[in-house]
């Protein structure tokens, strides 16, 4: 039998030297790799000195930081929302490939709310161009409830955005260029009257949008939420999204900052 003995330093909670939580995390995930759970922790302990842990649900999606099986378990306080990978998409050391012929995607159980702002994001790595790849997006399919989405929007260029109220206009920021074979961080947010997208650190755009009615489930990862997909083959070593935060540019800053030097170590992010 095992026992784990735990201590409290400054007010954190740790076991063998890990975060609590993030013990817990390996645990349910089936954790077992020794880099990555020194990743994780220090992934869990950063969120937490940002003040976000409790607003953020994520999914570490590289083959050691996961169970590396058909569920893709997820990590942080804002509640446990594991997810399904759905038509053979395939784990490996850098994250999950998506096939566009194939109709990959992970779809997370449902999940309703109606929040003041959000932030979402994805750490992916396109190998093929091609229009309408959601890397993470939500909605009902039809084009007539509430959505959020990063997208490929055409060859080499981010899109995305934001649909308000049932039937109203969506909006969506300026394109972005992206490159193929390398490995980026895409992050929007919307929060009172602005959709601000973020890719990487050095480029930023935003647009005037309008209320927000709330999350429409299913949510889903590379794919629209009837399960239309149409563009890029890629891989994706990371989602999250963030409830109810500003999406202001330090904050998405933080995050790239934060996964680059745990979770994301060896990644080459820009």
């Amino acid at each position: 039998m095992m026992i784990n003995v735990g201590i409290r330093i400054g007010g954190l909670s740790k076991i063998g030297g890990f975060d609590a939580d993030a013990v817990a995390y390996f645990e349910r995930a089936g954790v077992t790799d020794a880099t990555a759970k020194s990743q994780i922790s220090a992934f869990v302990i950063g969120i937490k000195d940002l003040g976000l842990y409790n607003s953020i649900v994520s999914w570490p999606l590289r083959s050691t930081q996961n169970a590396g099986t058909e569920t893709a378990y997820s990590l942080g306080g804002l509640g446990i929302y594991n997810g399904t990978l759905t038509n053979g998409p395939t784990w490996g050391t850098d994250g999950i490939t998506f096939v566009e012929a194939s109709i990959h995607y992970i779809n997370i159980p449902t999940f309703t709310a109606s929040p003041s702002s959000y932030m979402i994001g994805a750490v992916f790595n396109p190998s093929t161009t091609g229009a309408g790849a959601s890397v993470i997006i939500a909605n009902n399919g039809t084009g007539a409830a509430d959505a959020f989405q990063i997208t490929d929007a055409s060859s080499n260029t981010l899109g995305g955005g934001h649909r308000q109220v049932a039937g109203s206009t969506y909006v969506q920021p300026p394109n972005q260029t992206y490159t193929t074979g390398v490995f980026q961080f895409a992050q929007q947010g919307w929060t009172g009257s602005v959709v601000r997208r973020v890719l990487n650190k050095s480029s930023e755009q935003t647009t005037n949008s309008g209320a927000f009615g709330g999350f429409i489930s299913p949510l889903r990862i590379n794919s629209r939420g009837d399960g239309v997909l149409v563009g890029s083959n890629k891989i994706v070593s990371f989602a999250y999204m963030l409830h109810s935060q500003g999406a202001s540019l330090a904050t998405a800053n933080s995050v790239y900052d934060l996964y680059n030097s745990t979770l994301g170590t060896g990644l080459g992010l820009p």
